[in-house]
């Protein structure tokens, strides 16, 4: 039976979401227009979103707008959902669990849309009611891709870094880092065990959808505790070299700190910016901006994980001095992911509304 409590509050979400779509519909300040990809339409607790570099002061509140490569961070008491701007070509409503770190890329508001969710580490739930013919929906991770159309699912990450997907409405198409692919559907489920390489399907009872994900939480874990004493080791080399090469390349980026520089005067003045006019000049900044982009989105994500398994083996024999560095390095490095974020963004606003994701991306026409 539904208590009055859950009633009122699936009243309240529904009376909020109907004014954020209002307010997305009316249009954002003009200052702001270009960035604005949503709108906060629910949360618990006191989530966190880091714009440009800082946390949102004074928070997230109903209505908040959401901007492109703006970063959520819920711990174990919050979480938050978002409405995208129908405008984006992407009716969708994201909701961010708790204990969960992720940032959002969409493309500028434009005929071919593409919109990727950045799931660093934790739980993220997905309503995709539709996507407009030349639009594209995915949520990505260092080690999967999964591919939304008309779809509602949940994927739940493990400490381990596992992942499992779970549809409750039409089909998602997963990839993993080999290219390998498999699809989730309402009844079967998808794993993906990267220490092991192993991507399946996993068959459940829809009534026990619940039972099943927490079952699968448990079994995880311990996997990852029989694992642990031979894994950890090879986590700490891991995370020394991702760490090492995010430093180098984010002193890569700096060095061109003028022209970054510039780039956030103008966005603090509401001005839209222009590309880079020498080309010699835009090569170097989109090749600094395609490197920064893997290397930080591989170094945050392992950074993640690896602080997710201290707090497992926190004062037991597994215990390690990766994962006190780890303890250390977050508040460092969270600073310096945001910094790239909005040097991201920036570079997003003045070509096309797309920053490079991977290192197989090559440079827009306005750069050659």
């Amino acid at each position: 039976m539904t208590s009055c409590f859950s009633y009122r509050r699936s009243r309240r979400r529904l009376f909020v979401n109907a004014v954020v779509l209002l307010v997305l519909m009316v249009g954002a300040h003009p200052a702001h227009a270009r960035d604005q990809i949503g709108g906060v339409s629910f949360f618990d607790g006191d989530p966190l979103l880091i714009r440009d570099g800082v946390r949102l002061a004074p928070g997230i509140d109903f209505g908040t707008r959401v901007e492109n490569f703006d970063a959520f961070i819920t711990d174990e008491r919050s979480s938050v959902e978002i409405v995208l701007d129908r405008a984006t070509g992407i009716d969708a409503t994201i909701t961010i669990a708790a204990s969960t770190r992720l940032y959002l890329d969409v493309t500028a508001i434009r005929a071919e849309q593409d919109a990727t969710v950045e799931l660093v580490g934790g739980t993220v739930s997905v309503v995709a009611r539709s996507l407009g013919r030349a639009s594209r929906f995915s949520v990505t991770t260092p080690t999967a891709v999964f591919g939304v159309r008309g779809t509602t699912f949940t994927i739940v990450g493990a400490e381990g870094g596992d992942l499992l997907v779970v549809a409750d409405e039409g089909m998602v198409e997963v990839t993993d880092a080999d290219g390998r692919i498999a699809f989730a559907s309402p009844g079967e489920a998808v794993e993906i065990d990267p220490e092991e390489a192993i991507l399946r399907t996993r068959r459940y009872d829809r009534a026990r959808r619940a039972l099943f994900v927490d079952e699968w939480r448990r079994e995880r874990r311990a996997v990852l505790l029989r694992r642990a004493e031979r894994l950890i080791p090879l986590y700490a080399e891991r995370y020394a070299i991702a760490r090492e090469r995010f430093i180098a390349h984010y002193r890569q980026l700096l060095a061109r700190r003028d022209v970054f520089d510039a780039w956030m005067e103008e966005g603090r003045r509401g001005l839209a910016g222009r590309p880079i006019e020498q080309a010699h000049a835009a090569r170097e900044i989109f090749g600094l901006i395609r490197q920064i982009r893997v290397s930080s989105r591989a170094y945050e994500s392992l950074l993640d994980q690896l602080d997710r398994i201290g707090g497992v083996v926190a004062g037991t024999r597994l215990d390690h001095d990766v994962f006190r560095q780890v303890h250390n390095d977050r508040p460092i490095f969270d600073e310096r992911f945001a910094e790239v974020r909005s040097i991201l963004k920036a570079y997003a606003l003045r070509h096309g509304g797309v920053a490079p994701r991977f290192l197989t991306d090559e440079a827009p026409a306005d750069v050659d």
